[in-house]
């Protein structure tokens, strides 16, 4: 016998069989009118002949495909004989039975089913076969996405019956039931019995298996203890019996969903409802369990963290199948809606849900959204699927699991060491309001903790429904005082974490939520994030308030109003603003003469900043005698400061030279005299305290002009020279302002 073999390389092959046949062998090979081809399993073309997926036929575990899609399989196939349809697939569920080919082809599918039974089941399953009900539960009638966590959970179970336990965990309102349910519908024909507990609280959860009793003596009036238990009477008897009853020898393929276990019994929860999973477990190390829950602090199994959808495509189809509206993958607004949902099951089945019996569109739902959010909750249709939860209420019940406490001097508590604080943010981890973030791979420092944008509309319109100014104070501040300085090792890191969190700082400020007094230097910081994050109008807002603020509280000349007034200048010449820069120059400069003594400027950093800021804008404006002056001064200073070999003495150094280099025509036909033209300059200022210049130059022969003759540092010229066409990328820094350069505006105007 010749049959298709899936080599370790990957690869498909005919190969001769003649003593031993694998389990897979195919007795016959004609599916419908066109028979597979060799060539057609190869390329992956006969899938849509034979029905089988393509990621079967690929090597993937049959295990990973329930009862019902195997079978489906050969449901289409035309066999010279009848009972070889059911024949064929006995390799495929790798069980075995007399082959009889007198018997029909109903008869043989029968006894099919029965050796699956056996094999999936165990062998005595009928002793302990129930009906499959999901009754207890509310489900979606189109399951979306999870594939990936149905298959953990899938290979999680699979074993030998003994005790297999996964843990799903995640947010309220993540699709942790939905997909416990979903799991349960797709695997049924695995288990001997499914029952499903409600375990939000015990009073629930003696319910739950008081209905559990009454499901197994529909089927076996005298299942072990039952029978002689008064299900109306005392519950914990009813609960000992079904533990009993599951724990029997051969009854080892049930499966008991443990549903909303989010009050769970710890060391560390004092809240006398907390309900102890492990009381309600069968004794005996068999069968297999579901737990879904809040709380990261249930680790009795395999967990499994439920996250939200990152596929925008499956957000979609949440929105389309409760809304009952089509095409939303062409609708921009359904789009931009379901990227404020941001992947939360719950938050799209409620607008979707709204939207059906509402005559608006996603357009006006997202302008609800935003400025109405507890009405359009609170007025939104309720879910079957999630019980009596809505997302107004879901994250209320972890919220009161804890509450902050009211102490004065908890903020101070809080923040008195890193373990204090990462002890607090445990336990809203732990009751599933935020989740440790695993995004970034770039660290500096800890990864921080991210809540869900869904759960922060729940806060704000919830929890905080009347303003607190002093809180507001502590939250602007927090992200002020977190903002890195020039010194800091890649800074644009942490910066572009804080670039959100900033952006509310700043609705705070401009819509007058917060004092101004006292809060200059916040709003300095905060100038200073946008400036070196490119959002520069909201650094020019930042900025005008901490010079008022410090104008007000140490007055016009004070050295720390100065550094305002020197930043807000170097805002002023990246936008453009000239005139407006070199007048915030000019008073910065004159206030630290008068502060500090014409002589002193020279040796106090911050001045000579200023000084070199001036020169770069003389140069920028094509006044070269005055851009050499400044220059000359700044140099002067650094050198006496740090010493002539210093990297910003170094710099100014190349910028005096660069005055030199002719510019407009003179410069090009100096370019060709040397084989050169530079056909494009880009600047990148993605960079805080850099600015990407990238120039690509073109040359007729090997030879390449000395970098410093274009005004290039020595990262620049070591670039140039490591290039083969050649092609330069440099990083000009110039210090104090997030700058350009002369090497920039040289080679802009070549």
């Amino acid at each position: 016998m010749r049959l298709l073999e899936y080599n370790n390389d990957g690869e498909f092959s005919l190969t001769q069989f003649f003593d031993d046949i694998p389990l897979y062998a195919i007795l016959s090979h004609t599916w419908g009118p066109e028979e597979v081809t060799f060539g057609d399993i190869k390329d992956g073309n006969g899938t849509s002949k034979i029905g089988i997926p393509s990621k079967a036929l690929r090597g993937s575990p049959l295990a990973d495909f329930s009862v019902i899609e195997r079978m489906l399989w050969a449901e289409t196939r035309q066999t010279t004989r009848e009972e070889d349809m059911a024949y064929s697939l006995l390799g495929i569920f790798d069980v075995y039975m007399p082959l009889i080919y007198s018997e029909g082809r109903a008869n043989a599918v029968g006894r099919l089913q029965e050796a699956i039974d056996r094999k999936e089941k165990g062998i005595k399953h009928k002793n302990f076969s129930v009906l499959f009900s999901l009754s207890a539960v509310s489900d979606i009638e189109r399951f979306v996405a999870r594939e990936h966590e149905l298959t953990e959970i899938h290979k999680a179970l699979s074993g030998d019956g003994s005790r297999r336990t996964v843990i799903l965990h995640g947010l309220g309102g993540i699709g942790k039931t939905q997909l416990a349910v979903a799991y349960a519908k797709q695997h049924k024909d695995n288990y001997s019995a499914i029952f499903w507990l409600n375990i939000k609280d015990e009073d629930s959860l003696k319910q739950s298996f008081a209905r559990v009793a009454r499901q197994i003596l529909r089927e076996y009036p005298s299942a072990g203890g039952l029978g002689s238990v008064d299900i109306k009477g005392d519950l914990d008897e009813v609960i000992d019996a079904i533990k009993a009853w599951l724990s029997l020898p051969y009854n080892t393929r049930w499966l008991m969903i443990y549903d909303n276990y989010d009050n769970p019994k710890s060391a560390k929860n004092t809240d006398p409802a907390v309900v102890d999973i492990r009381q309600f477990l069968p004794e005996s190390y068999q069968g297999s369990v579901i737990i879904t829950t809040r709380s990261s602090e249930v680790k009795i199994g395999h967990r499994i963290q439920v996250t939200k959808l990152e596929n925008i495509q499956d957000s979609l189809k949440i929105l389309s199948n409760t809304s009952n509206r089509e095409g939303l993958e062409n609708d921009l607004d359904a789009i931009k809606l379901a990227k404020k949902l941001d992947g939360l099951p719950l938050a799209l089945a409620t607008a979707g849900a709204y939207l059906d019996q509402a005559a608006t569109s996603f357009s006006a739902y997202l302008g609800l959204y935003k400025e109405s959010w507890a009405k359009l909750q609170k007025t939104s249709p309720k879910l079957s699927s999630y019980e009596d939860r809505t997302l107004y209420s879901t994250w209320q019940i972890s919220f009161e699991h804890h509450s902050v406490s009211e102490d004065p001097d908890w903020k101070r508590e809080l923040v008195k060491d890193e373990l204090s604080f990462h002890g607090a943010m445990r336990i809203l981890s732990d009751h599933g309001l935020v989740e440790v973030d695993k995004s970034s791979l770039e660290l500096l420092e800890s990864r921080g903790y991210s809540i869900h944008g869904c759960v922060h509309s729940w806060t704000v319109h919830v929890l905080n429904q009347e303003w607190d100014c002093s809180l507001a104070r502590v939250a602007l501040k927090s992200v002020a005082l977190h903002v890195p300085g020039e010194q800091a090792n890649r800074p644009w890191l942490t910066q572009r974490r804080l670039l959100q969190h900033a952006a509310r700082c700043s609705y705070i400020v401009l819509n007058g939520l917060v004092l101004n007094d006292g809060m200059a230097g916040t709003y300095f910081n905060l100038g200073y994030l946008f400036n070196d994050q490119s959002k520069l109008a909201e650094a020019e807002q930042m900025y005008q308030r901490a010079l008022q603020g410090k104008e007000k509280a140490w007055g016009p000349e004070h050295t720390s109003t100065l550094s305002t007034v020197n930043n807000l200048a170097n805002l002023y010449a990246d936008q453009g603003k000239l005139a407006e820069a070199e007048q915030m120059y000019q008073r910065a400069l004159q206030g630290y003469e008068k502060a500090l003594g014409r002589e002193n400027i020279t040796t106090y950093i911050p001045a000579l900043n200023t000084i070199w800021n001036l020169g770069s804008l003389f140069e920028e404006e094509n006044d070269l005698a005055k851009a050499r002056i400044m220059y000359s001064k700044a140099l002067a200073g650094y050198e006496k400061v740090v010493g002539p070999n210093h990297l910003k003495s170094h710099s100014l150094q190349e910028s005096l030279r660069a005055l030199d280099i002719p510019t407009g025509k003179k410069r090009h036909k100096l370019l060709r005299k040397l084989g050169l033209s530079i056909f494009y300059v880009i600047t990148v200022q993605s960079l805080p305290n850099q600015l990407s210049v990238c120039a690509a130059a073109a040359s007729t022969n090997t030879s390449w002009v000395s970098a410093s003759q274009l005004g290039a540092d020595d990262d620049v010229r070591s670039s140039c020279l490591d290039q083969k066409k050649p092609e330069a990328v440099g990083r000009a820094r110039n210090q104090g302002r997030h700058d350009r350069s002369h090497l920039m505006v040289h080679l802009a105007t070549a």
